[in-house]
């Protein structure tokens, strides 16, 4: 899983390991880190859009079938500046 902040939208890839593109649907959900729900959508294309990001610490979670659940830790600094994942 990748993450890009572009503007205030969050762009998360949904990819292979070895970088392909997922074939199969995926459940990503963005959570903000005081464990308060925020966001969910369903990747297509292997990329998921979430719109009006403002700062602060989030959760983003992957889930696909036949897949292991991702989850990554993204800093939003500037709501829209830029992403630090942990």
């Amino acid at each position: 899983m990748q993450s890009e902040i572009i503007g205030s939208r969050l762009l998360v890839y949904v990819r292979e390991l070895n970088g392909e593109t997922i074939n199969s649907l995926a459940l990503v959900t963005v959570t903000r880190m005081a464990n308060q729900y925020w966001q969910q959508t369903t990747a297509q294309g292997g990329q998921a859009s979430f719109d009006n990001i403002s700062s602060g610490r989030y959760s983003v979670q992957v889930v696909a079938a036949g897949y292991e659940k991702a989850i990554e830790e993204v800093e939003i600094v500037g709501g829209g500046g830029q992403s630090v994942l942990s």
